[in-house]
């Protein structure tokens, strides 16, 4: 997903509380991060949700932002206002990459949170075995809206994954789905 909306030097705006993976991408596409630090939640001692405000922030102090990495819900379960942020993203033309992990069965239930396919991100990373009945490994990534180029990142999918999917793999992500439904 990285890859796929960036090039070699493009600076990007990542909230530190990210996957490791997205800390491997940025080094190993040579990427100038702008970390955004979620505030400490005191009443709870985890880390609170990115606010829309700190982003717009972000943004006016670096304006050459191409891109924005986040996640949502965290592994404790803190979700941010997707809305608002992919809002002030898109003005810009900018962006929303989403880790949206832990969050892959909002959409499943009217008392869960939107996922952000439907909340603004124009990608959005979902692990199946997370928070759903998949195995382990299984992950969905979900390409949305206009700003991003869906063929690159095609391209870049094929470059950096197999060209021997699990089959395993894939049977459990349709029974997963099809379970959910």
């Amino acid at each position: 997903a990285i890859k796929g909306v960036t090039n070699k030097g493009d600076r990007i705006l990542v909230a530190r509380n990210c996957h490791k993976s997205v800390f491997n991408a940025i080094k190993l596409f040579y990427l100038n991060p702008v970390y955004l630090y979620p505030q400490m939640n005191q009443s709870e001692t985890i880390l609170d949700e990115i606010k829309a405000e700190d982003v717009k922030e972000m943004l006016k102090k670096y304006p050459d932002i191409k891109a924005m990495v986040m996640v949502s819900p965290t592994y404790e379960g803190v979700v941010s206002d997707i809305d608002a942020i992919s809002r002030i993203l898109h003005e810009q033309r900018i962006p929303l990459i989403l880790d949206e992990a832990h969050g892959a069965h909002f959409g499943f239930h009217e008392r869960f949170p939107q996922s952000g396919v439907t909340r603004g991100a124009d990608i959005v990373i979902h692990s199946l075995h997370k928070t759903m009945p998949s195995l382990t490994q299984t992950g969905l990534m979900h390409l949305n809206g206009t700003l991003i180029d869906k063929e690159n990142i095609k391209n870049t999918l094929s470059m950096l994954q197999s060209s021997s999917p699990s089959y395993v793999l894939m049977a459990s992500i349709d029974n997963c789905i099809s379970f959910m439904q």
